[in-house]
């Protein structure tokens, strides 16, 4: 439906092609707001920018924000989605991967199974929390204290 679609700044991932509908879009860290084109020569074409009519769209301050871009003429309607991503220093629990955590849950569980039976002295040794003098998996971790808050629930 669409000829083309242009935004006032950034590097996409690809060129642009009417029967794509995703595209990652790469702009400076600071950036805010994007100025979009999206031009078609049906007449009657109703084009829609993150729901809106207005061509000027907020981008997040976050690492990625997904813009749509919905065109529609009658019964036909097309979506095209425009991801954003910034260059953005990221807080090291968002950096975290599945992998990570399924590789902490799999540490706690051999520290419980390491410390049963012991007494509540043994295991501690009064040192302020740690296991067997280790900083217990997971402390200060977002994810940890997920795990932490769901396994609370089931004692």
């Amino acid at each position: 439906m669409l000829n083309n679609l242009t935004v006032s700044s950034g590097v996409w991932n690809k060129a642009f092609e009417s029967n794509e509908h995703t595209y990652h879009i790469e702009v400076d860290h600071d950036f805010s707001s994007v100025e979009m084109n999206a031009t078609t020569n049906a007449g009657g074409t109703t084009i829609e920018y993150d729901g809106e009519s207005s061509k000027k769209v907020k981008i997040k301050d976050k690492p990625k924000t997904a813009i749509s871009v919905i065109v529609s003429k009658d019964e036909e309607r097309r979506t095209y989605v425009l991801v954003f991503e910034k260059d953005m220093d990221v807080e090291m629990d968002e950096e975290e991967t599945v992998d990570d955590v399924i590789t902490k849950e799999v540490g706690v569980g051999a520290t419980q199974m390491s410390t049963a039976g012991k007494s509540e002295g043994d295991t501690y040794n009064n040192t302020g929390g740690q296991i067997d003098r280790k900083q217990p998996v997971g402390t200060g971790s977002f994810f940890g204290n997920i795990k932490d808050f769901f396994t609370s629930l089931i004692k």
